[in-house]
């Protein structure tokens, strides 16, 4: 079985890498898939975010939804 974490992100600030880091940590007696949509941050999120997702694709900030955006994320997961 596979769990996958979906994490919307834009500039996630400072805390962003504890956040990967504790569900990276995560036993769960499943498998667990980080996937990141990033919508065009500025502050390093997204270099970060490509160095803990399995998936990681990011979107323009203008066509950031949060229904449809999330359904992208759950589609490539």
């Amino acid at each position: 079985m596979k769990v996958s974490v979906i994490i919307p992100t834009l500039n996630a600030g400072p805390l962003f890498k504890e956040v990967l880091e504790g569900v990276k940590a995560q036993e769960i007696g499943a498998e667990v898939e980080l996937v990141i949509v990033d919508s065009m941050s500025e502050d390093g999120t997204a270099e970060l975010g490509k160095k803990y997702a399995d998936v990681f694709f990011q979107v323009k900030r203008a066509e950031f939804n949060h229904g449809e955006t999330r359904n992208l994320a759950i589609a490539k997961s």
